[in-house]
């Protein structure tokens, strides 16, 4: 009888230590998230991206498009936007050191044209302010 009972208990503990992994792993990958947004946010430039598809599936993700340095990058981003957003320009940070790392800026929508051109390296400052 207590062989059994010692064996629910170490299948027990073997669960709770599962499960100790599994939020460690998780607090890790929000926790790299975050530290490359406030990267970005800290020290990125401005690009203008193209909203170039729209999925709701446990959630809302945008995907765009934007040019940096003669590229062209094709990113994600779990921002609420509506579907009708599709084709609208928006205003995206992005690390000059690492493209492919962008946030894309739901507050700046630049609409359907765009009056901005580009430089091809980005803007440091946001190009919506009223100083520029």
């Amino acid at each position: 009888m207590d062989q059994h009972a010692n064996g629910r208990s170490d299948n027990k503990a073997g669960g709770i230590i599962m499960i100790g992994i599994i939020i460690i792993v998780i607090v890790v990958i929000v926790m790299g998230q975050n530290m490359e947004t406030n990267q970005i946010m800290k020290s990125g430039v401005f690009v203008i991206g193209k909203i170039t598809g729209w999925r709701d599936n446990r959630g809302i993700s945008v995907f765009y498009t934007y040019d940096f340095e003669g590229h062209t990058y094709h990113e994600t981003d779990g921002v609420s936007l509506k579907k009708e957003s599709i084709g609208s320009f928006y205003l995206i940070k992005i690390n000059p050191k690492t493209p492919t790392e962008s946030k894309l800026l739901k507050d700046y929508c630049l609409g359907d044209s765009v009056q901005l051109k580009q430089p091809d390296s980005g803007w440091r400052e946001n190009p919506m302010d009223s100083n520029h």
